[in-house]
């Protein structure tokens, strides 16, 4: 009886190792042929399901490590690359994607310690080098079209920037931008440098400091009339004393007005799993050189009598008043903020520019949200909103920088990122702003478009 029962144990124990050797072959065979497909997606899916099972083995990990990081979704690829090398320690092939997950997320000193592991011949066929004087260069375009062609017409604008790897910790950032307008007070132009150095850390801390200088100059021209209206009555014994005015302000502003400015900023960003939180202080200074005039000639018209009689005298006249503005001024603004994002289901991505500015005589809070959604390894999708008073206020580590003191009621841009090459990504933006400007105070509208083009050597 006892044999019979140990005879029955091991066919069982035999069927169950058969179906389960079977299943490993429909699992590999599966997984293999949706990787001869370029299937990543259905792979991905496919194969986590079957590691979940218990199918925990080279290849398979290996293979569903490639088809997140064809996916984009790097930091899943990491957590299968690594299952991979604890199935094989040796395998340069889980070594080198490792490699580019983690320079792809932006944390090239830890792809350091796996380039260190590749072979010289597998360095040779990376399209990488640790130092490169030029990393890339951004050329940018377009044209900022007005809604009110009277208030402000069309703005065009220029941006270039070039990126430098010193090393894989140290790197810099230079940019210039350039833009001009005619505006009902006259034209302008500006031209804005921008020197960014800084250091990737371990941990994924990245620290650096922005250096925005600017020079500003703006060509007055400008009439305009103002007509004020007062009413007011005194109560007096038997009735009130009643006068109206109205009075036709007209004004002339020319001459020219030259302001000089550096912004200087501390950032710190670190990044922690999905989350990053990235403070930051800046301190704005303007060094301001007018030389403009104001004329101001007013008409008046003024009528007084009594309650409940019609007017019973009328006086009218003008006067004329020329103002001389030479004076050199010094400004200043501290600004305090921190910038936090998470990404979600390793596409999208939600944060917001959070800001305390402070100056002479005012302080405001300022946030800007923003979102970056990833289409795969070949489109990206950019967007942010923002708005802000009659004071300057820096984005996203001072590479963008609002300079003017027009009050911004909003402002919307969009941007999408195509991978044209693995050396060449096309940019296109769509801006929509609605702004109040500071010396005529009159309201209009821009719907601006960009293009762009980043090339990598």
């Amino acid at each position: 009886m006892r044999n019979l029962f140990l005879i029955i144990m091991l066919l069982f124990a035999g069927l169950k190792n058969a179906d389960a050797q079977s299943s490993f072959k429909t699992i590999d065979s599966t997984s293999y042929a949706l990787y001869q497909a370029q299937d990543w997606k259905e792979l991905a899916h496919y194969g986590s399901a079957a590691i979940r099972d218990g199918y925990n083995y080279y290849y398979l990990n290996l293979r569903v490590g490639i088809a997140y990081f064809n996916l984009g979704d790097y930091s899943k690829a990491i957590t299968y690359f690594d299952m991979a090398k604890t199935n094989n320690s040796n395998s340069e092939v889980a070594n080198e994607y490792l490699f580019w997950c983690y320079f792809n997320l932006g944390y090239e000193v830890e792809a350091q310690e796996y380039y260190k592991e590749l072979s010289d011949s597998v360095r040779l066929r990376m399209d990488y080098k640790p130092r490169k004087l030029v990393e890339s260069i951004f050329l940018e375009g377009g044209i900022k079209f007005s809604g009110d062609q009277v208030a402000a017409k069309n703005l065009y604008y220029f941006n270039g920037n070039i990126n430098h790897r010193f090393s894989p910790k140290f790197s810099i950032y230079q940019g210039y931008n350039y833009m001009q307008q005619e505006a009902i007070w006259g034209h302008n132009q500006q031209h804005q440098y921008i020197f960014n150095p800084y250091l990737n850390m371990k941990r994924n801390w990245v620290f650096g400091a922005t250096f925005n200088l600017s020079n500003y100059k703006s060509y007055l021209d400008f009439s305009d009339s103002l007509e004020r209206t007062t009413h007011e009555v005194t109560q007096m014994p038997g009735g009130g004393k009643v006068v109206d005015s109205v009075i036709n302000d007209h004004y002339t502003y020319y001459g020219d007005y030259q302001q000089n400015a550096l912004l200087t900023q501390i950032n710190l960003a670190k990044q922690a799993g999905t989350a990053l939180i990235a403070p930051h202080y800046a301190y704005y200074a303007e060094w301001i050189n007018p030389n403009y005039y104001r004329v101001l000639n007013s008409d008046y018209l003024v009528h007084e009598g009594q309650t409940p009689l019609p007017p019973t005298q009328t006086t009218s006249g003008s006067r004329s008043d020329s103002t001389s503005f030479d004076q050199r001024q010094f400004a200043w603004q501290h600004q305090i903020g921190v910038a936090v994002d998470n990404t979600f289901f390793g596409h999208l991505t939600l944060g917001a520019d959070v800001n305390f500015v402070a100056g002479s005589g005012y302080s405001r809070f300022n946030v800007s949200p923003y979102f970056k959604y990833k289409f795969g390894r070949k489109v990206v999708a950019y967007g942010y909103y923002m708005k802000k008073g009659n004071y300057v206020l820096s984005m996203f580590g001072g590479k963008q920088f609002f300079n003017s003191y027009d009050q911004i009621n909003a402002k919307i841009s969009l941007t999408t990122e195509f991978v044209l090459s693995r050396r060449m990504n096309l940019y296109t933006t769509y801006q929509f702003e609605k702004i109040t400007d500071n010396l005529s105070l009159r309201t209009y509208q821009f719907n601006s478009v960009f293009i762009g083009l980043k090339f990598k050597l």
